[in-house]
């Protein structure tokens, strides 16, 4: 089985090459990082052979340009064929060990991995997710007063009652972007996306559109999903939202993880517990 896992990063330069070492020996890498992150792509591209690295994209959150990346990583594993694409972020680790990993995708059968709901979700403000596409935001820009001026349109819009059209499509998901993808979804995907343009353009000056985009239109397809999450995140424990895991949480995810098709956990960050990224790199299972 070909395996591509495709990154989205943009701190922490050594805890991405740890990640990485603990997956390119069997994985293809694909990292997309933050273009306002100042690292050495090309001597990255160099020093790792199965890694390929891009910047292209200023990735700041909610901006429609994690879509951007997330399809340029995309465009770029599929030239290779791999059966399966699995979407993580640099600060992410694998918890299960590589052989294993291999596993639990085999045993997928053919079937990708999302986690989902229809919208509008219950637990989304923004009129359960839409509103994220009804009104314009101002996260794709970098002025200051090209963002307050989207903010004024944003709130002309909620007084007159304007919304904007949403793409047609049978319906909206709403969904955690880091999902794992067969590929006959992510043939579907791009097909798709050839055919209609008007899809990513009418995702610009939308919010956080990452965590509905791409499950949207994998869901009103044909290919086989199950709804279930591959990367485990905790939002309940805190103090950050979502939670940066530290000393103390290794037992309590590997116990989340031997009754799910969990593949890796979030967020780590080694400046805030270096030594937890260790214990869970030791001690995959």
């Amino acid at each position: 089985m070909k395996v591509a896992v495709l990154i989205l990063a943009h701190k922490n330069l050594h805890q991405l090459e740890l990640l990485i070492d603990s997956l390119r020996s069997d994985f293809d890498i694909y990292v997309h990082a933050d273009k306002k992150w100042n690292i050495p792509i090309n001597e990255l591209n160099s020093k790792y052979g199965n890694v390929h690295f891009f910047s292209k994209y200023d990735v700041s959150w909610g901006s429609s340009n994690i879509m951007l990346a997330t399809i340029e990583l995309l465009k770029a594993a599929y030239q290779k064929q791999h059966d399966y694409f699995i979407f993580i972020s640099g600060q992410d680790l694998p918890i299960r060990t590589n052989e294993n990993i291999m596993k639990v995708l085999t045993n997928l059968n053919g079937a990708s991995l999302i986690k989902y709901q229809k919208l509008p979700r219950a637990k989304w403000d923004l009129s359960g997710g839409f509103d994220r596409m009804y009104y314009y935001w101002e996260h794709d820009f970098n002025s200051p007063i090209a963002k307050f001026a989207m903010k004024v349109v944003r709130k002309f819009q909620r007084i007159f009652g304007l919304k904007r059209k949403l793409y047609p499509m049978p319906a909206y998901y709403g969904h955690s972007m880091w999902l794992t993808l067969h590929n006959d979804a992510v043939k579907y995907v791009l097909e798709f996306l050839e055919k209609n343009p008007g899809y990513v353009k009418r995702m610009k000056y939308t919010t956080l559109i990452d965590e509905i985009w791409l499950g949207t239109i994998v869901l009103n397809s044909p290919v086989k999903v199950i709804n279930d999450q591959s990367t485990h995140v905790n939002w309940t424990d805190g103090p950050e939202y979502p939670r940066t895991l530290r000393g103390g949480d290794y037992e309590p995810i590997i116990e989340v993880f031997r009754n799910t098709n969990c593949l890796f956990a979030r967020k780590f960050d080694e400046k805030v517990d270096s030594n937890i990224i260790q214990t869970f790199l030791n001690n995959r299972i």
